[in-house]
């Protein structure tokens, strides 16, 4: 009998644990300010369970030239279920100056589409040296 309750307790254990494993994402920026001539860094982290189809839609970066980009996907396996973590870079540089906004990135998955923040860049006229 005490081999039974162990063994049932080890199932619930288990099934709990994955029911806790949420898919993520979260994006950051590492200036918010900046001038014309200047660079800054947007990252993605994304974390999603299962075994299904998933890809990042990043945004379009308007008002932004790309200077350059990195990515890296990791699959693991993790609390009987396959985890995979989705990291972009992408450093930027704006056009012009004035308000630009950075719209959110989206991780598209077979659960309900998770999207990250927007952020609004504040650019100031070219600096000279």
């Amino acid at each position: 009998m005490r081999k039974i309750t162990i063994l049932v307790t080890i199932f619930l254990l288990a099934i709990t644990a994955n029911l806790f494993a949420q898919d993520s994402i979260k994006a950051q920026v590492s200036k918010t300010s900046l001038s014309v001539n200047d660079f800054f860094v947007y990252t993605i982290n994304a974390v999603v369970f299962g075994s299904g189809e998933s890809y990042l839609q990043l945004p379009k970066f308007t008002g932004f030239v790309i200077i350059s980009a990195k990515e890296s996907t990791k699959m693991t396996f993790e609390k009987n279920q396959i985890k995979r973590i989705f990291y972009r870079e992408v450093v930027l540089s704006p056009k012009n100056p004035g308000k630009l906004k950075i719209d959110p990135t989206c991780i598209k998955t077979e659960n309900p589409t998770l999207s990250s923040e927007s952020f609004e860049i504040e650019v100031t006229p070219k600096t000279n040296p």
